[in-house]
């Protein structure tokens, strides 16, 4: 325990992943609203990466264990520091700088600060700080609008899915099992679709690890009545909700409501025909054409194909850029209807067509292939340290979700997962043939 508190490599994984975790919290509700301070500045993550990085410091001059020394670790790490810097900078800055910028500094400091020796330390920090987010988010439901705590529903699930893959390699410990449970309900509560995606891999990720013998089969038989158990538990509290969601999006009665009130479709590519928008791109003022799919006679007036219609107007603004480097960022706003309320949607909720609209084809085609190396990279750390598949699950469930709900700020949770890969994998002097 001793060793443990002057561990100050371990202190600052603490505060790096509390970091993550924290999301945009903001101490800004606590105080006067003419407080002098940046907001950036009154976010719970910016003193929570300054801990960060002071521990990284104590542990470079007093402990004096060095960082991994390995090409490919700081190669992959450098490569998204330099590829964000550019993001952020060429041809033009980018007015939301902050965020992108935290979440450079969580990986790099993660990176800094991770060793081979803290990847057992690294899971129960994770598991832990999970779990005490779905506490402080279930006692806090009565008073907020779901789980918001972290920020919002979507980085909500993002921070349990984590956690989840993660338990379900354990040493049959009551406690991991409570947590197991604990994770699903939070998901099942979180009325998150992309929840459902945790779920559909946790099932698959489980006969890799008995494959694996990562898990073993009283472990896996575990592990399957605890997931029957907790969605049972989930569903039972949220089936009405989840329901009348359902009902909401299957009813047929609406159609011919819409097609009454906006009357005979038109036969262009656009059926609710397009509509003039202002958009303002590194200080000067651009007019574009946006389609219109309030009047879109084709799709109900709600949520069921919400994701088309931000991919197809993304695409489109694309088509109206006055060069090959995108818009910039704080460009994208689609006004749609969900549940019967009209949301402000400010990004295409895609990661490709956010870098396609915010800095163009070049920025895409690199961050392509960029990330083709990274996944590379991923399968040969994999093959060396096996151990690591659970954080690979957890990278396959944020690439699969920024197709349909992320931004560039939200993918620096791959990045954060490939630090323990890489770690196990190429952090160490294990030989193998690749």
């Amino acid at each position: 325990m001793n060793a443990l508190l002057k561990d100050f490599r371990l202190h600052g994984i603490v505060f790096a992943l509390a970091a993550f975790f924290a999301g945009k919290f903001s101490f800004a509700r606590f105080l006067p609203a003419d407080s002098a301070l940046a907001p950036w500045m009154l976010e719970l993550r910016f003193p929570l990466i300054i801990g960060a990085l002071v521990a990284a410091g104590l542990s470079w001059f007093i402990q004096r264990e060095r960082p991994i020394k390995n090409w490919a670790f700081w190669g992959i790490f450098a490569g998204f520091g330099i590829y964000t810097l550019a993001y952020l900078y060429v041809p033009f800055p980018l007015n939301q700088r902050a965020d992108i910028a935290f979440g450079v500094a969580n990986v790099l400091l993660l990176a800094a600060l991770m060793h081979p020796r803290l990847l057992t330390p690294l899971r129960l920090i994770i598991i832990f700080l999970s779990s005490a987010l779905i506490l402080v988010s279930f006692a806090a439901m009565p008073f907020t609008d779901g789980f918001v705590f972290a920020g919002n529903s979507a980085t909500f699930v993002k921070i349990v899915g984590v956690s989840l893959f993660l338990l379900l390699v354990h040493k049959n410990r009551i406690w991991e099992t409570a947590l197991l449970a604990l994770h699903v309900v939070a998901i099942i509560y979180s009325l998150q679709l992309s929840g459902l995606v945790v779920l559909i891999l946790a099932l698959a990720l489980m006969p890799i690890l008995l494959f694996t013998k990562l898990l073993t089969l009283r472990g896996f038989v575990i592990n399957i009545v605890t997931l029957v158990i907790a969605l049972c538990i989930g569903l039972s509290g949220t089936q009405s909700i989840i329901g009348d969601k359902l009902a909401f999006r299957m009813k047929q009665s609406e159609v011919q409501q819409v097609l009454d009130a906006h009357g005979k479709m038109n036969s262009t590519a656009f059926p609710g025909g397009l509509f003039k928008q202002s958009i303002m791109r590194d200080g000067k003022e651009y007019t574009i054409l946006a389609p219109n799919f309030e009047a879109d006679t084709r799709v109900c007036v709600d949520d069921r194909s919400d994701r088309f219609k931000l991919f197809a107007t993304a695409l489109f603004m694309h088509s109206q850029a006055p060069d090959r480097w995108g818009w910039g960022d704080n460009v994208f706003s689609m006004s749609l209807t969900r549940y019967g309320m009209i949301a402000e949607h400010k990004h295409p909720h895609n990661i490709f067509l956010e870098v396609l609209i915010t800095r163009g084809p070049y920025f895409l085609l690199a961050f392509l292939a960029f990330g083709y190396a990274c996944v590379l990279m991923t399968f040969a750390a994999a093959f060396r340290a096996p151990e690591s598949i659970s954080y690979i699950a957890g990278m396959a469930y944020i690439l699969a979700a920024s197709q349909w709900s992320g931004d560039f700020f939200d993918f620096r949770w791959f990045f954060m997962l490939m630090v323990p890969v890489l770690a196990a994998g190429f952090g160490t002097n294990r030989k193998a043939d690749l």
